[in-house]
C-alpha cells in the first residue's frame, strides 16, 4: 500500500514536522508493510503513485494566501478524480473568509472519504461558512497522539537529542526554575505582510517592544531557554539571544526524524510561557504549569475553550502582554503557585478523540488493501 500524506512538513516549522512523523507512525501502525510519503504541497505528480491520500495534518485551511486551500485541496480533488481513497486529517481550520476558499473547500471535501478537524469550531466553519455536506468530526490535534506509548517509542528511536544535550549543558550550573520561552514572534513584516491582519499591526508592535525592553524581568528569576519552534520566530529570538545572553534552541532547524525533540526539550523545563499551539500543547502533554499569549481568535483559544477549561486562566491576548504587564504577573503567579496546569483528564480525552483518527487509518488502509486504493 503506497500513502501520501501532504501538510507543511519541512518549512521550517517543528511542530509540523511532528505531526507528519506522528501521522506516519500510525499509517505503519496500520499497515507496517505500506511504503509512505510525506511531503509539502509542492508535487501534486505524487498522487499519480498513491493508493491513498491524505492532506494534513496542520493548520492547513488557511486563506491569508488566497490560493493556500486550493494549493492542499487539490491532492485531494486529483485523488478523487482517480478513484483513489482521500481524506483531511487533524486539519486546523485558520482562517476562512475568501469566497473562492469556500467554494473549493465545499467542492473538493464534499467528494473525501474522511475528514477531520482539531476543534468542534473549525467543523461548524467547513459545515456552516464553506457548506461542507459531508460529516465533519472535530477529534482535536494529532500531536495528542504522543501519550500513545507505540507512538512515542517509535519517534524516539529515530531520534539523536541533539538538542535536548544543548538543553542539558544550558541548566547545568543554574539552581533557578528553568524556564522554556516560546512566544510567537507576531511582526511578519520580514515575511509577508498579509499575515498582519487588520488592525493587528500597532499592536505587534508594542508587544514585540514589551519583549525586547522586559525580557530581563523573567532573567532574575528563571533559567531562560528561547525554544524556536518556526523559522518566523527567529529573528526576534536571535536579537533576544544576543541583548540577553541566552541558550537558543533552534527547533525549526530539527529535521523531520528528530522531531520529538520538541516533546524531549519540554519534558526538561519547570514552566512555560508560549505563545505556539504546540508549545501550548507540549507544556500540556508534560504538566508543565503554563501561561499563553496569543491572538484572540487564535487556535490556542479554540482548544482551550473545546478542550482545556482548567486552562482557562492561563490564556491572555497579545495586547494584554504590555497593558496588564504579563512578564510581572507570571513571576508573581509562579511564586504563589497559581499558575495553571493542564488537567490530566482533559488531556486524556484529546488523546482518546485524536486516536478515532488511528481507527479510521485501520479501516480505510484495509478497504484500500482489499480493492487496491480504491
Amino acid at each position: 500500500m503506497r500513502v501520501l500524506i501532504v501538510g507543511s512538513m519541512n518549512v521550517g516549522n517543528i511542530g509540523d514536522n511532528l505531526l507528519g512523523a506522528i501521522l506516519q507512525e500510525m499509517v505503519l501502525r496500520s499497515d507496517p508493510n505500506s511504503e509512505v510519503i510525506v511531503d509539502n504541497s509542492a508535487r501534486i505528480d505524487l498522487v499519480d503513485w498513491a493508493d491513498m491520500v491524505i492532506v494534513g495534518p496542520g493548520g492547513l485551511i488557511d486563506d491569508v494566501v488566497t490560493t493556500n486551500v486550493d494549493n492542499y485541496l487539490r491532492f485531494l480533488r486529483k485523488a478523487q478524480k482517480q478513484n483513489k481513497i482521500n481524506m483531511l486529517l487533524g486539519v486546523g481550520v485558520q482562517r476562512l473568509r475568501e469566497p473562492s476558499a469556500m467554494k473549493v473547500s465545499q467542492e473538493v471535501l464534499g467528494g473525501a472519504d474522511f475528514i477531520s478537524v482539531r476543534s468542534p469550531e473549525d467543523a461548524h466553519i467547513l459545515t456552516t461558512k464553506a457548506g461542507v455536506e459531508s460529516k465533519v468530526y472535530g477529534l482535536g490535534d494529532i500531536a495528542f497522539m504522543l501519550q500513545d506509548k507505540y507512538i512515542l517509542d517509535r519517534l524516539s528511536r529515530r531520534t539523536k537529542r541533539t538538542h535536548f544535550a544543548k538543553l542539558k549543558n544550558a541548566f547545568n550550573f543554574s539552581l533557578k526554575p528553568k524556564l522554556g520561552f516560546s512566544l510567537m514572534n507576531w511582526d511578519f513584516s520580514h515575511v509577508d505582510r498579509n499575515k498582519i491582519q487588520s488592525g493587528l499591526e500597532e499592536i505587534a508592535k508594542n508587544y514585540t517592544e514589551y519583549i525586547e525592553e522586559n525580557l530581563g524581568t523573567l532573567t532574575n528569576d528563571f533559567s531562560v531557554v528561547l525554544i524556536c519552534q518556526s523559522s518566523d520566530d527567529f529573528p526576534l529570538y536571535e536579537k533576544l539571544a544576543k541583548k540577553y545572553n541566552l541558550p537558543l534552541m533552534r527547533l525549526n532547524e530539527t529535521s523531520f526524524e528528530n522531531s520529538i525533540e520538541l516533546l524531549n526539550v519540554y519534558k526538561n523545563l519547570d514552566i512555560v510561557l508560549t505563545g505556539r499551539f504546540h508549545g501550548l500543547i507540549m507544556a500540556a502533554l508534560t504538566g508543565k504549569p503554563t501561561m499563553n499569549v496569543s491572538i484572540g481568535d487564535h487556535k490556542q483559544k479554540k482548544l482551550i475553550h473545546a478542550d482545556m477549561p482548567s486552562l482557562m486562566s492561563a490564556n491572555f491576548r497579545l495586547e494584554q502582554l504590555y497593558e496588564d504587564d504579563l512578564f510581572s504577573k507570571f513571576i508573581a503567579e509562579y511564586k504563589s503557585g497559581q499558575l495553571p496546569v493542564a488537567d490530566e483528564e482533559e488531556v486524556k480525552r484529546c488523546y482518546r478523540l485524536a486516536n478515532i483518527n488511528q481507527s479510521i487509518l485501520d479501516y480505510y488502509l484495509s478497504r484500500a488493501s482489499r480493492t487496491g486504493g480504491v
